[in-house]
């Protein structure tokens, strides 16, 4: 049975608690809005929920809880379809003050997950750990205002993304996990890295050296190299192409391009990205094309709600109760078609962080990395 709408408590596992604070409040935005939120299992009452705004149905709110590492969260939210040529938008800033983050929504982390099946709820609910495996995703069609919004409300660095589950209701569950529950014998290195990108796109397995990089416009330029291989070599986390991050400002009030020379894997690559753009770590470290690609895919295990697919080296793919020789084919650096034993074909893409594809023009059948 799924959660009624009215329902309060539910039957929670016990957990330790641990005084580090995560956030002393939440800030969210969505298209459309929140049906309910739970913490560690028990739903927030609505004395703790203040409505910020109403931006022609989409709401932002601010919600009076403290989170601390441990703790999980569930949001369940809602989209009508039907409006504004589908689109959608949920985000949520863990403040600690105005523009002062101790989390951000973010489908490249692996603490958010989603779930869409109502007879599964309760246990997501109620169980950290349930469904966590079922990432959450990249908003296909995003609501254009939300991030202006999330940034009005919660402060104007917010450096996270919106995200949402596979329905136009579903359940998005944040769990708090800090530093401590990396494995014990990491390196700072080794933990900062498996905290940011999933095992599937660790620099370990593509090593990446940056070379040179360039940002400015018109002749008045800036050499942010030890910047950028900073961000990309040692943090290995996101970042944004502006001053604040580069460290420098070649030409102050215009827009700036950044060019990033660097080798991977003994092939030498470049990027050119614009002002105010975002930039990955996946970026640089999944394949670059399909070559890569081939090389990356076998023997990785993925899992939907269709039976899990395994890819082997041969090209071919296996699928529990499904007999037959199936075979995979990499279309491009994030394209792959699946040919079925009897001919049937399907195109599936990539989504940015690898962790997940789906199938082109379905984007319900979705398949998440086995970790």
């Amino acid at each position: 049975m799924g959660l009624p709408l009215g329902s309060t408590d539910v039957a929670v596992e016990s957990i330790p608690k641990v005084p580090e604070i995560g956030c002393d409040y939440l800030i969210t935005v969505a298209d459309d809005f929140i049906v309910e939120v739970y913490h560690n299992g028990k739903r927030v009452p609505d004395a703790q929920r203040q409505l910020l705004a109403e931006i022609f149905g989409a709401t932002a709110e601010k919600i009076q809880v403290a989170v601390h590492e441990g703790d999980w969260l569930v949001f369940h939210v809602v989209q009508d379809r039907l409006r504004w040529g589908g689109s959608k938008y949920f985000a949520v800033a863990g403040c600690l003050a105005e523009n002062r983050f101790g989390f951000v929504s973010d489908p490249a982390s692996g603490a958010w997950s989603a779930c869409d099946d109502p007879a599964k709820v309760h246990d997501f609910i109620s169980r950290r750990d349930a469904g966590r495996n079922n990432r959450a995703r990249v908003i296909d069609v995003p609501w254009g205002g939300g991030d202006e919004n999330i940034k009005r409300y919660a402060g104007k660095d917010f450096p996270g993304k919106g995200l949402w589950g596979g329905a136009p209701s579903t359940w998005i569950k944040f769990i708090a996990v800090g530093p401590t529950t990396m494995e014990a014998n990491a390196s700072p290195d080794e933990a900062s890295e498996s905290a940011v990108l999933p095992k599937s796109v660790q620099p370990k397995r593509w090593s990446v050296q940056v070379l040179s990089a360039i940002y400015g416009i018109s002749g008045k330029d800036a050499d942010v190299t030890g910047k950028v291989r900073e961000h990309v070599e040692k943090l290995r986390h996101k970042f944004s192409v502006n001053p604040t991050d580069l460290g420098a400002d070649p030409n102050p009030y215009w827009n700036k391009r950044l060019h990033v020379i660097y080798m991977k894997d003994g092939v030498r690559r470049e990027q050119w990205r614009n002002e105010n753009e975002d930039i990955l770590p996946e970026s640089f470290y999944c394949p670059q094309d399909a070559g890569e690609f081939r090389t990356w895919l076998p023997e990785t295990r993925w899992f939907g709600e269709q039976p899990d697919i395994q890819f082997h080296a041969d090209q071919t793919f296996t699928s529990p109760g499904i007999p037959g020789t199936h075979r995979w084919e990499a279309t491009g650096p994030a394209a792959l078609r699946l040919t079925w034993d009897g001919g049937r074909v399907v195109n599936c893409k990539f989504d940015y962080t690898w962790s997940s594809f789906s199938e082109v023009g379905n984007g319900r059948t979705v398949f998440h990395l086995s970790k």
